[in-house]
């Protein structure tokens, strides 16, 4: 004997709700706007369109693309091309209407509901947003030319482009790339050993506790930092780590000092100890603490575009604010003035 599911019993899947609450916004939708950011082989597709009442504005996300190139005729194809080919699908599939095992739906329904949303939803498509990958770029300039008639205007993503803008300019100095890769970049730099090494960890903090403790002497940490945790492919990673080198020189010195000059260690690892101990000059302070304080000004002001949110037409005013802000502390050197100083 089978028995009837009771009345309350839901046809659909909170999954399946959430996908017809998605086509019902797309479908209400006057103005579409998409935004694709790649990981991997994995291009993640947000939406974000207007609604006819409130919250007048609805975002999500669309689908994940896989770009892997698993067929061996994916090989001979460009990527712009499989991409497009890709988005065409996922559109499909997120126009496609869901059954559950009470409401079957008739195949002629199912195509017309497919066909109908998509075309809607590549007719309202107005605005297209990607990072700053050439290969991104040229993707989405062959779907607008072949899938996406109506798109009037391609952005790329600013906290992308300004990343990339304020990264490479101190790594190719002379000075401020020596500073770049003593601390961080090349093998055995001091930032990565000493957050791979728990005794160097271990020791540092003692070092610091110890400094601490002396009277009359210029403390600018007061409590002692655990660790230096970092990230060496991304910019925002770099930058606090290196305001904390700058804030450390002391307990850092003291440690390389303490490694150099410990006949336990081995000998390849006492020579690179003094041989970073006898950069530390002033000069090579000085530039440490000008890239902290290039870090910390320029990660400001990412942390206005990096968010779910950001008002385009405020980009060309914070631009002009960030290129001031560079140009008063680092070219007319405002970064040494103290806060009390006048004007």
């Amino acid at each position: 004997m089978i028995r009837r599911p009771p009345r309350s019993t839901p046809l659909y899947s909170s999954a399946a709700s959430d996908v017809y609450k998605r086509q019902e916004q797309l479908w209400r939708a006057t103005h579409i706007g998409l935004s694709m950011d790649e990981r991997r082989y994995l291009k993640v597709v947000r939406y974000r369109c207007d609604a006819p009442t409130k919250p007048f504005v609805h975002r999500g996300v669309l689908g994940v693309l896989s770009l892997e190139k698993s067929a061996l005729g994916d090989f001979e194809e460009d990527h712009a091309v499989i991409a497009v080919r890709k988005m065409d699908l996922i559109l499909k599939r997120c126009c496609t209407p869901l059954a559950s095992k009470r409401r079957p739906l008739a195949t002629e329904f199912l195509h017309t509901f497919t066909q109908t949303l998509k075309e809607h939803i590549l007719k309202r498509t107005r605005s297209f947003a990607v990072d700053g990958a050439v290969k991104e770029r040229r993707a989405l300039e062959y779907a607008v030319g072949t899938i996406f008639p109506n798109v009037v205007m391609l952005v790329r993503d600013a906290a992308h482009a300004l990343r990339v803008a304020v990264k490479h300019p101190l790594h190719h100095d002379d000075v401020f790339g020596d500073v770049w890769d003593s601390l961080f970049n090349v093998r055995h730099a001091l930032v990565p050993d000493v957050m791979n090494s728990q005794k160097w960890q271990d020791l540092l903090q003692h070092i610091q506790a110890d400094l601490l403790k002396i009277a009359g002497e210029s403390q600018p940490l007061q409590v002692v930092l655990k660790h230096l945790r970092f990230a060496k492919q991304r910019f925002d990673s770099v930058a606090d780590p290196m305001a904390k080198v700058a804030f450390m020189l002391l307990p850092l010195g003291t440690l390389l000092a303490s490694i150099g000059s410990d006949e336990r260690h081995k000998p390849d690892m006492r020579a690179r100890a003094l041989k970073l101990l006898k950069k530390l000059d002033s000069k090579f302070a000085l530039a440490i603490g000008l890239s902290a304080e290039w870090g910390i000004v320029t990660q400001a002001s990412l942390r206005l575009f990096d968010k779910t949110s950001h008002d385009i037409a405020k980009t060309h005013a914070e631009i002009d604010a960030f290129k001031t802000a560079l140009r008063v502390l680092f070219e007319e050197g405002g970064v040494f003035y103290r806060r009390d100083s006048p004007g």
